[in-house]
């Protein structure tokens, strides 16, 4: 998933969870992993010339801000100094491993080879229970993974999450607005 269905789709799936939490933190959240992630894979490959399993430890784009730890750890840090930001982060943070695991799997799943252990050696949320190195990403540059943005599912991803952000938008609730205070034309 890329940047609209994770700040719509994401931002909608903790809504319930977030009264009283500022959305632009939220936001910041549901994009918080991969702010982390894609910086560190790619400065590696930058800095050392290799890429995936030849990276010591970090084999591509999800790693420490994917995981569960980093995530609890957020949490209980906005838990112990109550910061409704930290909260809001954590929340974002969440719902990005949430729509990370739901597209791995999904794909997976409707192709009957839908199996919970992939999800779990793919995306490094119980990093490091299941060991001390992440999963290899099959990408090796930025425009390799941005070529993913074609794939069907991806679309699908992006265009509610896009319009999930249109709909919340205050251009569309004046325009929903005016729509409804039209006076029919007799």
């Amino acid at each position: 998933m890329f940047l609209f269905g994770h700040l719509g789709i994401g931002s909608e799936i903790i809504r319930p969870f977030s009264r009283g939490l500022s959305l632009k933190w939220i936001l910041l959240g549901t994009l918080l992993p991969d702010l982390i992630d894609k910086p560190i894979y790619y400065g590696l490959k930058l800095v050392t010339g290799h890429a995936g399993s030849d990276l010591f430890l970090v084999h591509g784009t999800r790693s420490f801000g994917h995981t569960g730890v980093f995530t609890v750890s957020l949490g209980l840090l906005a838990f112990r100094t109550r910061s409704k930001k930290l909260a809001a982060l954590t929340l974002g943070s969440l719902s990005h491993l949430l729509l990370d695991a739901f597209s791995f799997y999904l794909p997976h799943y409707l192709e009957g080879e839908g199996n919970l252990g992939e999800i779990f050696s793919a995306i490094p949320i119980l990093w490091p229970l299941r060991g001390w190195e992440f999963p290899i990403t099959p990408f090796y540059t930025l425009v390799d993974q941005l070529s993913q943005v074609s794939s069907p599912l991806i679309l699908v991803f992006e265009s509610i999450g896009a319009l999930i952000l249109f709909l919340r938008s205050k251009l569309a609730m004046r325009a929903l607005r005016r729509l409804t205070h039209i006076k029919p034309h007799r």
